[in-house]
């Protein structure tokens, strides 16, 4: 299974939009306190990475659709 130097990239870079989500989940686990989150940036950031999960769908790209969901998850489980 041969695979591309972009979807290595892919990878790479919803892994590590995914990881910039883990701080803030944890800490917001262990306070409770989801005060310090603006809204906005969150509605922003969600509905971004609604768009690219749309995307990656569109491209058939799966670095691009499997991790975009996966960081929504975590940025909700956050604000929950």
């Amino acid at each position: 299974m041969e695979v591309s130097l972009s979807a290595l990239i892919g990878s790479a870079a919803g892994c590590i939009g995914l990881y910039s989500f883990v701080p803030q989940v944890i800490k917001c686990c262990r306070t409770g306190d989801v005060a310090a989150i603006s809204l906005r940036m969150f509605a922003v950031r969600t509905f971004g990475l609604l768009l690219w999960t749309l995307y990656g769908f569109a491209l058939g790209s799966l670095p691009c659709w499997s991790s975009a969901p996966l960081a929504w998850c975590c940025a909700w489980s956050s604000w929950s």
